[in-house]
């Protein structure tokens, strides 16, 4: 494991609160990630071929830069305390009070898609490896050590509410066990959890969720088909509407109430969930981080870019 110095405040230059430095360069807002305890959100902001880890207040209040890296989506640990990330091949993660830098990985073989477990022990990751674009799922502690292949073949790995299982997208399973084992069997390019793991939801054609106690499996939406995120009420899920890059909201229970949010884009990133029931989401083209209510109404601007 090596630790090393954040690079801090230097990037605010290269990277404005708003607008583009004189129109010469092109500015995006990606990723969003709600922090648990909801104060903040972590996003990536991308400059041509340069982009950093920032970081805005839940209210669009002090917005700053973090580290400046190349990387896709981030992870919070539980206790908000870290951020995990994918960055020159492996895998990291920064304190985001002190900017102090831990490389928790070194095999270069890439890596990022990452999950926290809900104790903050293990963090879940994809990993290239055997072919081109092959990916298989690997765990390891929180500090990088006790690396271990779960699954083979499989994406975007999310820990159970419970920690005893971790989903997995565009795998031959829904979800696997702390010891690889098949825990609920299926298939779906987009897989998620309820926020108790009573149910798991998975997008094929449309949004579908399995009740785990009895087995049920009921189509909820045909209309929402990406990147569902399930509101931490139970209530909701936010997701792709379609084949068309904007977020919808649908009801949980029924897919009732499917509501698109205005100049939202589903390409910037999953949608994520404040406890307080806030949801983040890039606005469109990239251009901002917004937040809506769990209704989708009352959305509001937190950046902007362009």
């Amino acid at each position: 494991m090596r630790r090393l110095a954040a690079i801090i405040g230097v990037v605010l230059v290269v990277f404005p609160s708003s607008g583009t430095a004189g129109g010469a360069t092109s500015f995006r807002d990606l990723y969003p990630v709600f922090s648990p305890d909801g104060r903040e959100i972590a996003f990536i902001r991308v400059a041509n071929t340069d982009s950093a880890i920032m970081l805005v207040g839940s209210d669009g209040h002090g917005l700053r830069a973090l580290v400046h890296v190349w990387t896709g989506p981030v992870a919070w640990s539980p206790d908000s305390r870290w951020l995990a990330y994918g960055a020159n091949g492996d895998i990291w993660r920064i304190e985001v009070a002190t900017g102090a830098i831990e490389r928790l990985t070194s095999n270069g073989t890439g890596g990022g898609q990452l999950s926290w477990s809900p104790d903050g022990a293990l963090i879940a990751y994809m990993r290239f490896e055997g072919c081109y674009r092959c990916s298989d799922i690997w765990v390891m502690n929180a500090d990088g050590s006790g690396q271990r292949k779960l699954a083979t073949t499989g994406r975007r790995p999310v820990f159970s509410p419970d920690g005893t299982r971790v989903a997995i997208s565009n795998a031959p399973m829904l979800a696997v066990d702390l010891a690889g084992g098949v825990a609920v069997p299926g298939s779906g390019a987009y897989v998620t959890w309820s926020p108790r793991g009573t149910y798991i939801a998975y997008t094929s054609n449309g949004l579908w969720i399995e009740n785990l106690e009895t087995g049920v499996l009921r189509k909820v939406s045909k209309f929402l088909g990406q990147k569902p995120a399930w509101s931490p009420d139970g209530k909701m899920i936010a997701g792709g509407a379609g084949l068309s890059d904007t977020l919808a909201v649908v009801r949980a229970r029924d897919g009732s109430h499917f509501t698109r949010l205005r100049h939202s884009n589903i390409d910037g990133g999953a949608p994520t969930w404040s406890p307080q029931g806030l949801v983040a989401f890039t606005h469109e083209h990239s251009c901002g981080i917004d937040v809506a209510r769990g209704d989708g109404t009352h959305a509001r601007r937190l950046t902007q870019v362009c």
